[in-house]
């Protein structure tokens, strides 16, 4: 029966051997046969259903086994795919067992730390790491351990086997539960080098903010699209913003006033061009309210090169720009009254000369105002008040002008004006008059009443080939004419100003040459006794031989010199030459006292610094007695710097000099500075000698400055006598010595020594 069920199978599976499997069923069959007692029937119907349905339980099986197979065969795939992952990574694959038992390493650890996978397989896991690392790796590891499925990433530093310590980045899973694995697989990453960057990267971020949150100036740091991707503290000092309120901001609309946009914008297209510079703009503060920034702004690149921002170095100068301001203002302005000055006025003279040449301008005046007699409330009520007079009539003077119109102070008392759109002398005349009766109202003055007038030149522009300074030299004029009319009034230039004008240039054209030719020379007019009638000594008068138009007489050119400054270096020449004629006639006629010279020294020669040492070094190198030089002084060398002038008095009477006042009685305050200054005489002005014969008030008013003189020991010596009679009424009334066409005029020094020599008396009863 055994045989019969196997040879069935046969029948079925063909050549191929019955299956192990089935050859059980086949022994249990054949028991069952047995069981049967030889039943042929059931036993044959018992063959067929069992062949059947071991067919159908072999197909069972052989699918079972070929799923099998095709398993096995995946997980053959899949160990072989794992191990090349594993063999071939550049990363560390470790498995741990549960209690951190290496059951694995990949070959990379090998490579990263030098060691063997086989030596470290079945030790602790990490027991290289370092000492100050391994606590936290040992923790990670553990809340890994505890938690299926929980993944942890550590870093740390793990001995190499030979080249000190290594980075690892290793991130644990938790695969404990899985039947495959059932372990802890770890990876692992060398991450020395990234670690080293990062350290440095760190270290450079703190270096770059130690050094941008210690710079004195503010600092900025956008992209291309002006958002703030940084800023120091100083940026708050600058612009009131914290730096974390400014970060992912637009500068342009926190830090830029609205009328500055535009050329921002220019500039930040020019840095994305790669462009740097320096320049200054305004800038918005948190308050609203602006100040000035110097900004150097440079293109930010990253490590391509590419540009992708900009930083910019910003430097608070809104304190310089106001000093700078100030200082503007004060080289353009007065300091006194605050309105322009004399710079600023010709710059907008030039200014408007220029629109006219352009065919844009129009008719302009020029005014030229002088305070009259202001130099008396300088004396009277001292320099203070006289400056704060200045202030308040420049305050006028703008306030009774239109707004167009430009008020200068030009100088001590002097202002100008430039009248925009006047067309005629009317117009400007009218404009004049009303700035003289705006004057006309009493000032206050620290208390007190002050009245003050003043004398204006008008000049008008109509065309652009004049100048600046011609048309002030014209006003000028005008100013002049002004003043010898009764002061308190205006003038207009006109062309017979203009002629004269013309003929006061050539003149000092003409003396700058006959300085330098020699052309200048002196006379001398005899000084007489009055007790005796003969000569005590002579005055030296400047004297100039023009080429073309012959003898000048000093009071034609004596004020040019003074206004060109050539009166210094004729003054010079005056005094060295008198004394050298001096010295040579004292040897000529010894007396007992000498012979005097008298010289005259003008106020800009007073007011040198090296006057005394001129006047000694002409004395000591001609060799005569010093008390025998006179020298003639007017009462306006003391007006203007009273206390200096007379330290310089005192200097020259310490030298042995005696100092005259000369036109003595033309001034307001003569006699106060008898008393005041050291004066050893005076010389009557010929305007009170002439007629005092026919005229008693002349002859009373000589006698009292006579006898004020006498009272103070101060002598008298008259001028401009020219007729027989004068004489014996100027010793009756206390004059000691006098001049004049009576006795000489003034002559040569060949003629002067002739007349010296012969021994003249003049009878003068």
């Amino acid at each position: 029966m055994h045989k019969l069920l196997l040879r069935q199978l046969r029948r079925h599976f063909g050549s191929a051997d019955v299956p192990a499997e089935l050859r059980g069923f086949v022994d249990a069959v054949n028991q069952a046969y047995e069981e049967a007692q030889g039943d042929r029937v059931l036993l044959e119907r018992a063959m067929d259903l069992t062949s059947q349905e071991m067919l159908e339980r072999y197909r069972d099986l052989q699918a079972q086994v070929g799923e099998r197979e095709r398993v096995e065969q995946a997980l053959r795939h899949s160990e072989e795919y794992f191990r090349s992952l594993t063999e071939n990574a550049s990363d560390v694959v470790s498995v741990l067992e549960a209690d951190g038992t290496v059951r694995y390493h990949s070959p990379a650890i090998e490579r990263i730390l030098g060691y063997s996978p086989d030596l470290l397989a079945g030790t602790r896991a990490f027991a290289g790491a370092h000492p100050d690392d391994r606590q936290a790796v040992e923790a990670a590891f553990g809340e890994v351990r505890r938690t299926p499925g929980a993944v942890r990433s550590v870093t740390y530093r793990n001995r190499h086997a030979r080249e000190g310590w290594r980075v690892l980045e290793s991130t644990a899973t938790n695969l404990l539960h899985a039947p495959a694995v059932a372990g802890i697989v770890i990876n692992s990453r060398d991450v020395t080098e990234r670690s080293v960057a990062e350290v440095a990267l760190r270290e450079s971020e703190i270096r770059f903010r130690t050094v941008a949150e210690s710079l004195g100036e503010g600092l900025l740091i956008t992209d291309l699209d002006d958002v703030i991707q940084y800023a120091n503290p100083r940026v708050e000092e600058i612009y009131g913003w914290r730096p974390e309120e400014l970060v992912g901001r637009k500068g342009l609309e926190v830090l830029i006033p609205p009328d500055d946009i535009a050329p921002f914008r220019e500039r930040m297209a020019r840095r994305a061009r790669g462009v740097a510079e320096r320049y200054e703009m305004r800038a918005l503060r948190k308050d609203g309210t602006t100040g000035w920034v110097e900004i150097h702004g440079t293109p930010f690149r990253n490590a391509a090169g590419d540009i992708v921002g900009t930083l910019g170095a910003i430097t608070d100068i809104t304190e310089r720009k106001r000093v700078q301001e100030q200082l503007a203002h004060g080289a353009l302005h007065d300091a006194l009254t605050g309105l322009p000055n004399r710079a600023l006025f010709l710059n907008r003279l030039e200014h408007a000369l220029e629109r006219i040449r352009r065919g844009r301008g129009i008719p302009f005046g020029v005014l030229f105002l002088d305070v009259d007699r202001f130099k008396l409330v300088n004396d009277s009520l001292g320099h203070g008040p006289g400056d704060e007079l200045l202030r308040q009539i420049g305050a006028r003077l703008v306030q009774a002008l239109r707004p167009g119109d430009t008020v200068s102070r030009f100088g001590g008392d002097e202002f100008t004006v430039m009248l925009e759109r006047v067309a005629t002398a009317v117009d400007a005349t009218h404009v004049a008059e009303r700035l003289l009766a705006a004057l006309a109202v009493p000032f206050s003055i620290g208390g007190r009443e002050v009245y003050a007038s003043a004398s204006i030149g008008i000049a008008l522009c109509d065309g652009g080939d004049a100048h600046p300074e011609e048309l002030l030299r014209n006003a000028d004029a005008a100013l002049g004419r002004a003043k010898a009319h009764g002061r308190g009034r205006c003038e207009v230039f006109d062309r017979q100003m203009h002629a004269a004008a013309m003929r006061r240039l050539q003149m000092e054209t003409d003396l700058r040459r006959a300085v330098a030719n020699g052309e200048l020379r002196l006379e001398y007019q005899p000084v007489v006794s009055l007790e005796g009638g003969g000569i005590v000594g002579f005055e030296a008068l400047a004297r100039w031989e023009h080429p073309r138009h012959g003898t000048i007489e000093p009071a034609d050119f004596i004020p040019v010199a003074e206004e060109t400054g050539l009166i210094e270096g004729i003054g010079r020449w005056v005094l060295d030459e008198a004394c050298r004629v001096l010295a040579s006639w004292q040897a000529a006629v010894p007396r007992d006292p000498p012979l005097t010279m008298a010289v005259n020294v003008s106020a800009r020669q007073f007011v040198q610094p090296d006057l005394v040492q001129q006047v000694e070094c002409s004395i000591r190198r001609h060799g005569v007695p010093a008390h025998s030089v006179r020298l003639e002084i007017t009462e306006s060398v003391l007006i203007d710097k009273p206390d200096a002038a007379a330290e310089t008095l005192v200097a020259l009477r310490g030298l042995g000099l005696k100092l005259h006042l000369d036109d003595f009685g033309t001034g307001y305050s003569s006699l106060a500075f008898l008393e005041r200054f050291p004066i050893d005489a005076v010389k009557i002005d010929r305007s009170f000698v002439h007629g005092m014969e026919s005229e008693p008030r002349r002859a009373r008013f000589v006698a009292g400055i006579a006898a004020f003189a006498r009272s103070l020991g101060v002598g008298v010596v008259a001028e401009g006598v020219d007729a027989p009679a004068q004489p014996a009424l100027l010793r009756e009334r206390g004059c000691q010595l006098a001049q004049g066409y009576l006795f000489s005029r003034p002559l040569p020094p060949e003629q002067a020594e002739a007349l010296l020599l012969g021994e003249p008396a003049w009878t003068l009863d």
